[in-house]
């Protein structure tokens, strides 16, 4: 039954998110061969890829080594959707079997600290559960200055302009491809400045006497396809 056992081991930790072996028959046959389960090894279970720039995808390698005996996957737990291995459940590590479990992960909706963990369960008898740790420090691709447009309504009634800087974190080549609006309340323009998009946004006719809010959605080249703009105003009586 401990093939049940673990299984049951598994879901309780990790709840629906996870893949699993039917392996209790295998485990039966097994015990009653008399075959000896092995020792499924990782001298290194935590990697630091340091800073990174948004939408870059990362690779992690974590050698390993089975001992004594045969190891087999029943289950493997991703944290995260945005990881994927070269490892599944059903797979039979062999007795002095070394290799390396390749793990990569898929940063582009991440920024800031990247902290994720793929847990393996297995069949041995002792410490049967392996966590392996993925981390990093992302560093938004494209940022905004300023990340909110206000326009009083004063600037509004006075026909001013808000400016807004589209910078690449990378330093690589950036383009917008398109800019989307609602055309019946802004008028928008955008071109490039030396290392850097510039957008121009303007109240279109008369200043509105009530507050309002606005999205501008900014296409671009790079691995981050969409910027959001919120652009808010008339927040004050004229």
């Amino acid at each position: 039954m401990r093939g049940l056992v673990r299984q049951a081991l598994l879901v309780g930790i990790m709840g629906t998110s996870l893949q699993v072996y039917a392996i209790e028959t295998e485990d039966r046959l097994a015990e009653a061969l008399g075959t000896q389960i092995g020792e499924l090894r990782f001298p290194i279970r935590q990697l630091d890829r340091g800073h990174v720039v948004q939408g870059e995808e990362l690779f992690y390698e974590f050698p390993f080594e089975v001992h004594e005996g045969p190891v087999t996957i029943l289950g493997v737990h991703q944290e995260c959707g945005c990881t994927s291995l070269t490892i599944k459940p059903g797979d039979v590590l062999s007795p002095g079997q070394k290799g390396r479990i390749q793990i990569k992960a898929d940063t582009r909706f991440f920024t800031g600290g990247f902290d994720k963990r793929v847990t393996f369960l297995t069949n041995e008898a002792e410490s049967g559960v392996h966590v392996l740790r993925l981390r990093a420090t992302i560093e938004r691709m494209l940022t905004l200055d300023p990340p909110l447009v206000e326009l009083s309504a004063a600037e509004v009634k006075a026909g001013k302009a808000a400016k807004v800087k589209l910078h690449s974190a990378s330093k690589q080549r950036l383009h917008i491809e398109k800019v989307q609006y609602n055309e019946d309340n802004l008028e928008v323009q955008f071109y490039p400045v030396q290392n850097h998009w510039e957008l121009r946004i303007q109240w279109k006719g008369e200043a509105p006497t009530r507050p309002w809010a606005e999205t501008i959605e900014v296409f671009t080249d790079s691995s981050v396809k969409t910027v959001k703009i919120p652009v808010v105003g008339g927040q004050h009586a004229l």
